[in-house]
């Protein structure tokens, strides 16, 4: 929210009151709220505001350069908003709504799926899963999977250059119309046949995994919403997925870990983004 203008933050009624009431606000995390406060009394500034503080960073580092041309956005944040996921749903669209409204409805905004950690990130499966659902809701936009790539016990994955290379596939092919793979397997649809889930995804034409052996973090659950481990067969750009413990599966899930070791990769050993067909 600190990167998103007044304004848009005041005309929302689902922000506003992180504008007026950021201290007090349920959504937004103590640590945050107690280092934003420790930090304004112990300035000598009486009107001091925190760069936590909504509009904060847009108002210091965004307006003074809307004078530029730019051809687009690459993002990479989310570990702050993990905590809660429907807040970020509304709070990336309004960012790029945001600073659309200066560089053109049409905007290139790249941005980069939260990456794995272990200790204390129960919800980050759910939020990246989250993140791949947004790609339908922000027209022009690209994400780069990073799961595969995370530190165990560091919220700051070391493999950047592995980063910086994904989001670049998406702004050749998309910006600058260039014939390059963009992006591993994203999640389109399933049918269910039987005892077998059959899950179709976008930017493959071959799945693989990594490793060459079966793929991994695969779950499947009834009506109940109780996950199973789960077998997949690949056939082509399709999963088909099944468990002995699940007699008539509904929901499929992969890669939901908060330390994921999935292997899931299309034919360019791009990633597979963590999906479920849950919230779809």
């Amino acid at each position: 929210e600190s990167w998103i203008d007044r304004y848009s933050l005041e005309h929302n009624p689902e922000l506003i009151d992180l504008l007026y009431n950021w201290s007090n606000n349920n959504f937004i995390d103590n640590w945050v709220k107690g280092r934003a406060t420790l930090n304004i009394k112990q300035s000598n500034k009486s009107h001091q505001r925190h760069p936590y503080h909504p509009a904060y960073l847009y108002e210091s580092a965004i307006a003074p350069i809307n004078k530029l041309n730019i051809a687009g956005v690459i993002w990479y944040q989310g570990e702050s908003n993990a905590h809660n996921v429907e807040l970020h749903e509304v709070l990336l669209p309004s960012l790029v709504t945001s600073w659309r409204k200066t560089w053109g409805k049409q905007l290139p905004f790249y941005y980069t799926q939260l990456s794995s950690m272990k200790f204390g990130r129960e919800t980050w499966g759910h939020f990246r899963d989250s993140q791949r659902r947004l790609l339908n809701r922000i027209s022009n936009s690209g994400m780069v999977v990073t799961s595969d790539i995370g530190e165990e016990n560091d919220v700051h994955p070391t493999k950047k250059k592995e980063v910086g290379e994904r989001l670049a596939r998406w702004a050749l092919a998309d910006t600058y119309n260039k014939k390059i793979v963009k992006s591993g397997p994203l999640f389109d649809s399933i049918e269910i046949k039987n005892n077998t889930i059959v899950v179709t995804f976008h930017h493959t034409m071959q799945l693989k995994t990594s490793d060459k052996k079966p793929v991994r973090e695969i779950e499947v659950a009834g009506r109940d919403k109780i996950f199973r481990p789960a077998t997949a067969i690949i056939k082509g750009n399709t999963l088909h997925v099944s468990s002995n413990e699940i007699d008539h599966p509904y929901f499929v899930r992969y890669a939901w870990n908060s330390f994921s070791k999935g292997n899931l990769v299309n034919e360019v050993q791009l990633p597979a983004s963590t999906f479920s067909n849950e919230y779809e």
